[in-house]
């Protein structure tokens, strides 16, 4: 019913009470009032009430007619849908599309023209440049932000809104190089704190930049303004700023998939250290584990289990380890070596007498102190019989980073469960979770008290064994925290229709850390060597990351860094220590490095985009004040404050945090070839 027809109805009914309130009244008072009149007003009335019905019934059947067409629109339209649905097959008989096909006509069109486009010869019109928009700037470009043009330029990137990349069809290969030993004062910046437009827009290098490196104006024209990632005391690894890429709500979607479709058993097998993870985190490594189709040879006073890396435990065997050691004039040796089964029983605790004078027990850590240790007469040899006769192929050693413990040990196994690899920090790789905090985050229990007389080895043992048991019992993905980033290598290997494959040169083994997921890995010992492979492997590759180290070790950076190494940890070979620039100074090595790059860039396929980049500025300050802040909260933590040999006070702190928003501030540079 409509609001005309509702009206009408309202007004009849209220025309039905004023009669009948009329008649009452003229029946009680029908004297008062001549009888022609009353004739009169009832006639009225019901005339009113016969008209009021009428205008009823025609706004009635005009609601049913209404009523009809919809339904017939309705059934019309419902019978055009299925016939569409029913004969799509043969709606390119009868010259007719229909929609969905209309879209997937002009999506094949579109890929089409774009081809067509790719693959028309370069000419000075459609050739790929880039166009500075430097005035949309609001603050400084991240190194994130040069991953997101290199993404942009090859993959499934968004299109950055600080610079303008024309016939971005035409690129067809990308050459980043890391840098570090490069400041930004030497290009013509001077960082003011609280001025932002201090270092924000790009300057021009024919205005500011060294002598030594004229070609980097003629190849690049521009040096911007880059900061790195970090907060108030770090700056992280430009590294890893990189090489990872923040996951796709698609590809964390589908990660959450095979998360839930995981196993909820599994057995201690599936948790087994691989040949990767000893590389990465720096095991000692098993005879039988060979490192490039050569045999492993122990150094002399270490022992190996008879067990073989490649063939599986049968009837397996865990046995939990931890050891506790102290100082002597030779380093660090064991002084307590504990084993524990899978029923929380000790197999074997025994101190251990070091071969070389006590220089510190470090008791508020080992719990080990000269009365214990006097009357000790075990020694390191006869640990080592034990282990030899109790440690076969069918034994998993279980332990928390057992790499230190194995180390002090002389020791080498080749099957291995580590707890720190099995389950996640909450930050994720390369950061690694403490023991105590997995044992109040998954047992609910407090170890390494605060005031007890340095830890436990076997409680630390049996900790191990309780979160492999609970591993076990909840699956392999229990105790792992969602990452959202992945590789920028499976990123580049994922695009469509054709995958993009990636390389890396760099010092050291790539292929163990950062070069893990790369198609291709080149080991490098100097920077001519860097250059070389990156020259032959941008002929056949998509992407090419490499590192270049000759300035930063002449400058001094990577000298006492400190804390920074905690960050940096998927670097392969950090020192750089091969090549000899103790005669080789700052201008010396900026002349080599403006070769290398000009040897490079006229070297690089056309349509290359060509990116460098300086990660951070000068770390030395900010590395010193660090370590000294380290020093104090080691030292703070054992002795009285009269007895610091180092002081940390606000002064110092401020030092530091100005020292660390100086040394994110770094530089980049790119063109296209």
């Amino acid at each position: 019913m409509n609001e005309n027809s509702l009206f009408s109805s309202y007004l009849h009914k209220f025309t039905l009470i004023l009669l009948c309130v009329f008649m009452d009244y003229y029946n009680k008072y029908m004297y008062n009032m001549p009888k022609h009149c009353a004739d009169k007003l009832i006639c009225s009335g019901i005339q009113i009430m016969a008209a009021v019905q009428i205008g009823i019934n025609k706004e009635e059947t005009i609601d049913a007619k209404h009523e009809k067409h919809q339904m017939e629109k309705k059934q019309k339209k419902l019978k055009r849908k299925a016939e569409t649905g029913t004969s799509s097959s043969d709606s390119s008989k009868s010259g007719k599309e229909s929609p969905d096909e209309k879209d997937e006509g002009e999506k094949k069109k579109k890929k089409k023209k774009k081809l067509k486009k790719s693959k028309q010869p370069l000419t000075d019109e459609n050739y790929p440049r880039l166009q500075s928009t430097e005035n949309n700037l609001q603050k400084p470009i991240k190194i994130a932000d040069l991953q997101e043009l290199l993404f942009w330029c090859l993959a499934d990137g968004q299109a950055p809104p600080w610079v303008l990349v024309r016939n971005k069809q035409h690129i067809r290969r990308a050459v980043v190089l890391l840098v570090p030993g490069l400041e930004p004062s030497q290009f013509g910046f001077k960082p003011v704190k609280g001025d932002k437009r201090s270092f924000l827009l790009p300057s021009l290098l024919k205005d500011a930049c060294p002598s030594e490196l004229s070609d980097f104006d003629d190849i690049f024209k521009q040096a911007w303004p880059t900061r790195s990632p970090g907060d108030r005391y770090r700056v992280f690894s430009p590294v890893n700023a990189f090489l990872q890429s923040v996951l796709s709500n698609e590809q964390k979607k589908k990660r959450d998939r095979e998360m839930k479709s995981m196993s909820k058993s599994s057995k201690p097998e599936d948790y087994l250290m691989s040949y990767e993870s000893f590389i990465e985190d720096e095991y000692p490594l098993h005879p039988t584990i060979n490192l490039d189709s050569e045999p492993v040879e122990l150094p002399d006073g270490w022992v190996a289990s008879n067990a073989d890396f490649h063939q599986r435990p049968q009837n397996t065997i865990i046995i939990a380890m931890d050891c506790e050691m102290v100082k002597t004039e030779s380093g660090s040796e064991i002084a307590r070596v504990t084993l524990v089964d899978m029923k929380n029983e000790v197999l074997y605790d025994e101190l251990v007498k070091p071969d070389f004078a006590i220089t510190d027990y470090v008791t508020q850590f080992s719990g080990i102190t000269e009365e214990k240790l006097a009357p000790v007469t075990t020694r390191l040899e006869d640990v080592h019989t034990y282990l030899q006769k109790t440690i076969d192929n069918n034994v998993v050693l279980l332990g928390h980073s057992l790499n230190s413990d194995l180390g002090c040990l002389r020791f080498v196994h080749p099957h291995i469960i580590d707890t720190a690899n099995i389950y996640n920090h909450t930050r994720g790789p390369p950061s690694k979770p403490s023991l105590k905090w997995l044992a109040s985050k998954w047992l609910h229990k407090e170890i390494q008290k605060v005031g007890a007389l340095g830890h436990d080895s076997a409680e630390d043992a049996t900790t191990c064994i309780e979160l492999l048991k609970l591993k076990l019992k909840n699956g392999p993905g229990f105790g792992l925290f969602n990452q959202d980033f992945e590789s920028i290598f499976h990123r580049l290997s994922r695009q469509q229709p054709t995958p993009l494959i990636g390389a890396v040169a760099d010092y050291g083994n790539p292929e163990a850390c950062i070069g893990k997921a790369a198609h291709k890995n080149v080991s490098c010992s100097n920077d001519d060597e860097i250059i070389s492979a990156a020259v032959t492997l941008s002929d056949m590759h998509n992407f090419v990351w490499a590192r270049l180290r000759e300035v930063e070790q002449v400058a001094r950076w990577n000298v006492n860094r400190g804390n920074q190494k905690q960050n940096d940890s998927t670097d392969s070979d950090t020192s750089a220590g091969e090549q000899d620039n103790d005669e080789v100074n700052l201008s010396q090595a900026f002349v080599h490095l403006n070769r290398r790059i000009r040897l490079l860039y006229d070297s690089l396929p056309t349509g290359t985009l060509f990116m460098i980049y300086t990660g951070t500025g000068n770390p030395i300050e900010m590395s010193r004040l660090n370590g000294i802040r380290q020093n104090f909260r080691k030292e703070y933590q054992t002795k009285k404050w009269d007895e610091l040999s180092v002081h940390w006070t606000d002064e110092e702190n401020v030092k530091l945090i100005n020292s660390v928003e100086s040394t994110r501030n770094g530089l980049s540079f790119f063109t296209i070839k």
